[in-house]
């Protein structure tokens, strides 16, 4: 099953929404470096919150459809959306409900490694994109060496040992991209400046703790809180204490795939 969002729908914008001037940022690289006029029409698949849709409107004014599984998580955008406008659809990113070629341009960021049926979600990308149209895969990206990266990484990498299993919302980035390449070709690769965001250990611990990451809702209780309990011994090794603030240098990273003329 693909992965919903209706249990984050009170804690997402807190815990994944970008700081202000990193919307900016996000927004205003595409208007500068991606040849899209206003009134372009844009689709997002998991447009969720619209923590990436109303930016984009805001700031380039493209004309914009948005779709996801979670109808509660849409709710949200619509009490967020001021005049923008944005067509917004439940519906499944395997199966489209749009026609061949109906968009300019999707967008999709932190999205098909949620996705059960993730490949033909590309193939659906594919096919509502008019020759010559483009994808613009986002995603946050943190600094390899970030102590907030390792923790976390370390948490999902217990858990899932413990668990025997591989969450299906833990695809590998290269993994994405490389069935991207396949279809669309290289991409053409933007960037943001960087930004830095401060936690602790344990608030990083709490999140987890909380299950604010989707990758924990598959989780017995018994797995998280043993991986929690190693995570907060980890944690004081390491950094000598829960409350030691802990830098974040992050960015924001779009990959611009091209529709080829033809469908491969």
């Amino acid at each position: 099953m693909s992965v919903v969002f209706d249990r984050a729908v009170a804690f997402y914008d807190r815990t994944r929404g970008l700081p202000q001037q990193a919307e900016t940022w996000m927004a205003q690289v595409v208007g500068e470096d991606v040849p899209l006029a206003a009134g372009s029409k844009v689709l997002e698949i998991g447009v969720g919150t619209g923590r990436i849709a109303l930016p984009l409107i805001r700031q380039n004014r493209y004309r914009y459809t948005g779709i996801d599984l979670s109808r509660s998580m849409m709710d949200v955008l619509r009490t967020k959306a001021d005049s923008e406008q944005i067509a917004l659809v439940q519906g499944d990113a395997e199966r489209l409900p749009f026609a061949d070629g109906a968009f300019d341009a999707v967008v999709g960021v932190h999205i098909f490694h949620l996705i059960s049926g993730w490949q033909q979600a590309m193939d659906e990308v594919l096919r509502v994109l008019r020759p010559g149209g483009l994808l613009l895969h986002g995603r946050n990206s943190r600094v390899d060496s970030s102590p907030e990266r390792q923790l976390r990484d370390y948490l999902h990498s217990l858990s899932n040992q413990q668990e025997q299993s591989r969450d299906p919302g833990l695809l590998e980035h290269d993994q994405i991209a490389g069935e991207l390449e396949q279809r669309f070709g290289k991409p053409r690769e933007l960037q943001t400046p960087s930004w830095t965001v401060t936690q602790t250990p344990g608030e990083i611990l709490d999140m987890y703790a909380d299950r604010c990451w989707s990758a924990t809702w598959s989780l017995s209780d018994e797995t998280l809180a043993r991986a929690v309990a190693e995570g907060r011994r980890l944690a004081i090794e390491r950094f000598g204490s829960l409350d030691a603030p802990l830098k974040d240098e992050q960015l924001f990273k779009w990959n611009v795939y091209r529709r080829p003329e033809t469908r491969p």
